[in-house]
């Protein structure tokens, strides 16, 4: 499921901060693996 302009606007409503990043594919490992080496860092910073 895309992100919606809904959630951006609830997100910062609330003042929470994000990053949305799209990528290409199905919801499935072989994409998600791509992902993984940019997204782990932002969960531990």
């Amino acid at each position: 499921m895309p992100f919606r302009e809904e959630d951006a606007e609830e997100l910062s409503s609330h003042e929470i901060k994000f990053t949305c990043k799209s990528s290409p594919g199905e919801h499935e490992w072989k994409v998600w693996r791509h992902s993984l080496a940019d997204m782990a860092p932002l969960l531990f910073r």
